[in-house]
């Protein structure tokens, strides 16, 4: 997540499901779906490298940053619900 919102969103309401989308349609697809849910396991391996990535980054002194997430439906979890 960028600082600001400002241009951070993909316009055309008609993405692909395939399509590389920014923040602000990260923020509003979480308001409407149960989207990111991790075991916690995984919660905890992905802090562990975000904290690997900072420790990194402050050695170097640099401060950008981009995390990039991949989601994908998994058939057998979903039908669970």
């Amino acid at each position: 997540m960028k600082g600001s919102i400002i241009n951070r969103e993909v316009k055309n309401s008609d993405f692909k499901p395939t399509s590389t989308l920014k923040d602000v349609n990260l923020l509003n697809l979480c308001k409407e779906e149960n989207l990111m849910l991790f075991q916690l396991k995984d919660r905890e391996a992905i802090m562990k490298k975000v904290e690997t990535d900072i420790a990194f980054l402050e050695r170097h002194n640099l401060m950008d940053y981009s995390l990039l997430v991949i989601i994908e439906t998994n058939t057998k979890f979903v039908e669970h619900f």
